[in-house]
């Protein structure tokens, strides 16, 4: 998994506030008497049997982009909350199994929220969390400056880019991309998926996870630069200051479009040509990954005390939609807010994993 380089403890008191447009709640605070448990239930939504979303970023190649959600019809109130009442960091969720979400260790009923208590030990979704792609069946994965395919307990492939460390950025089209080498010096690669052989490598050090799609490669570079490389080659397809203070996490990508947040609590749009659309600032101190769903962009705050929201812009124009102020979770000497990573929409249904330890399911 590649590294973030911001880690923000938080020491603080108060509430975190949602903001004044439609959507918005308030939830104060709470201390180290936090209730456990699922302590929102307003009622259970709808999920096939089939629904899912496999990856931390939906797919291995962190599109962020699901084209059959329809995402929720209304962000005013959650249909359930669960809380673990403990800080998750950086994880995600995972919807999987016959209606099984998974946040981090911890498994929950996607429909009704009630936590699981009999966990299946499935190593892959594990794995999942830790950095692992999974295609095919087929596991791609680092360790320390190893790069290897597994497939079941047999080891397809193992290969060492650099003598420096590598990690994984994304696999899509017959390709895994990884980073490697030293903090001052790092490379991007480009591996067969089937035999683990070099494609290619540039001189090309990225802030955070890639974003593959239809043939290039998209990451943030320079902090506030979107690169965007040919999948094929490695050349540079074109490049664009979006002056968001820093990409360190994956854009999403759908099929006319690239939606981009930063830590500076910006969000952008482009085309897949990379021209600008729409560049907007939040009330929010810094963004998430963005997630797609059916015309709407929702991420929401990290780190920080004014970054405790859920954020819904218009695709079309980033006019903001709805905003939603998740719970501060405090444990008498760090105050935790804010969301860990970028909602998961799936179907007409929106997970949102906060760094209080707690996981909303819109309807």
């Amino acid at each position: 998994m590649v590294k973030l380089s911001r880690r923000t403890a938080l020491r603080t008191a108060g509430i975190v506030a949602g903001f004044g447009l439609g959507g918005c709640l308030r939830l104060g605070s709470e201390q180290g008497d936090c209730e456990k448990g699922r302590t929102v239930h307003d009622h259970d939504v709808e999920l096939s049997a089939d629904a899912e979303w496999g990856h931390p970023r939906y797919d291995a190649a962190n599109t962020g982009y699901n084209p059959d959600a329809t995402g929720p019809e209304s962000l005013e109130d959650p249909a359930w909350r669960y809380a673990y009442c403990a800080p998750f960091e950086d994880l995600g969720c995972l919807v999987h199994s016959r209606g099984v979400l998974q946040f981090g260790p911890e498994q929950n009923d996607a429909r009704t929220g009630e936590r699981i208590e009999d966990l299946s030990d499935d190593w892959e979704m594990k794995a999942r969390f830790r950095g692992a792609r999974v295609v095919d069946g087929v596991t791609y994965d680092t360790a320390g400056r190893d790069v290897f395919a597994r497939d079941g307990d047999d080891e397809r492939w193992r290969t060492a880019p650099e003598d420096e460390d590598a990690s994984l950025l994304g696999v899509a089209g017959g390709s895994v991309f990884v980073t490697a080498g030293t903090i001052d010096s790092k490379r991007t690669y480009a591996l067969d998926a089937e035999t683990g052989d070099q494609l290619w490598s540039v001189e090309v050090h990225p802030d955070g996870l890639a974003a593959i799609a239809d043939g290039r490669v998209y990451m943030g570079v320079e902090d506030s630069v979107l690169l965007a490389l040919d999948a094929a080659t490695g050349e540079e397809c074109w490049r664009r200051d979006l002056e968001l203070f820093r990409i360190e996490l994956p854009v999403a990508v759908t099929g006319d479009a690239i939606y981009a947040a930063g830590a500076g609590g910006r969000a952008a749009s482009l085309t897949r040509d990379g021209e600008r659309c729409w560049n907007v600032e939040t009330d929010v101190d810094t963004l998430v990954s963005p997630t797609v769903a059916a015309g709407t962009v929702y991420t929401g705050g990290g780190f920080t005390p004014r970054s405790g929201s859920l954020v819904a812009l218009n695709a079309d124009d980033g006019t903001t939609r709805a905003t939603f102020g998740t719970r501060q979770y405090d444990d008498g000497e760090v105050a935790y807010a804010g969301l860990t990573t970028g909602p998961v929409a799936v179907e007409g249904v929106l997970y949102v994993p906060t760094r209080a330890g707690d996981i909303y399911a819109f309807d």
